[in-house]
């Protein structure tokens, strides 16, 4: 984590698939440094005694929610699912979309494209939702979303070490417009942070030769060094060194 001033290191909780990472080991590796790591909590609502949950999370300092309809099984608009984002929305917790496909076979995919969020995002306008790793395999549905919804974000994580879909993902999101939407991601441990940015710094090496277009270097700078903070309303850890003020934040995943 050197490369990066702050990581957000992201629980997960999903019954269907017999998958835990507790509130309780994030917060216990956000402490190892709480001046740069901060915590998203894993909350199934599908379990009994989910919104219980989620206070406990708060209580524990954590920031942010991390869902996955496709490893729990879940529409994301069901009615338990519903009354989740609603208390985040009033919390003021960010809610990180894990898309989970890659997590065995009997994660259910009919839930994890992106166009089923569209309606969480209509119902809850303030509410901050980041979609992870650009809703692979569903990119295009992403990134209408991104250009829909105020509030809508997504990462680089999953794509970001595949030169050739990465270099088309944003293509495709500088034509579009959305490139403000991306945030910084290497899906540790199976990416490091720095790894990730040279890779992004490294997409335009494909069209050397050639007649294909490239992704302006200061579009790929913005990614690595995106103001996360503000774009999710977050604040900054209070111990925080304030005297890098460039640095990027990356979204992690925790590994035991």
């Amino acid at each position: 984590m050197e490369p990066v001033q702050y990581a957000v290191i992201l629980g997960l909780e999903a019954r269907y698939i017999e998958a835990s990472i507790s509130a309780d080991q994030v917060a216990s590796y956000v402490r190892l440094r709480p001046d740069k790591y901060l915590g998203f909590a894993g909350i199934d609502p599908m379990a009994d005694g989910y919104l219980a949950e989620l206070d406990r999370a708060v209580q524990l300092g954590l920031v942010g929610v991390t869902i996955s309809p496709t490893a729990g099984a879940y529409h994301p608009s069901h009615s338990r699912a519903m009354r989740l984002y609603e208390q985040c929305d009033e919390l003021g917790l960010p809610v990180m979309v894990h898309p989970s496909t890659h997590l065995g076979p009997q994660t259910a995919m009919e839930y994890a494209q992106p166009h089923l969020f569209d309606e969480v995002a209509r119902s809850f306008p303030n509410l901050h939702l980041i979609l992870g790793q650009i809703g692979d395999p569903w990119v295009d549905q992403t990134l209408v979303l991104l250009s829909k919804h105020h509030r809508v974000f997504s990462d680089v994580t999953g794509v970001v070490m595949r030169p050739w879909q990465l270099y088309n993902v944003l293509w495709l999101a500088h034509q579009q417009g959305t490139m403000e939407k991306l945030l910084l991601g290497s899906d540790f441990p199976f990416c490091t942070p720095q790894k990730a940015i040279v890779s992004l710094y490294s997409v335009n090496r494909l069209t050397q030769g050639t007649n294909l277009p490239t992704v302006p270097r200061e579009q790929l700078q913005s990614i690595v060094e995106r103001d996360v903070f503000s774009c999710l309303s977050l604040a900054q850890p209070a111990e925080a060194n304030h005297s890098q003020k460039d640095s990027p934040v990356v979204m992690e995943n925790h590994s035991e």
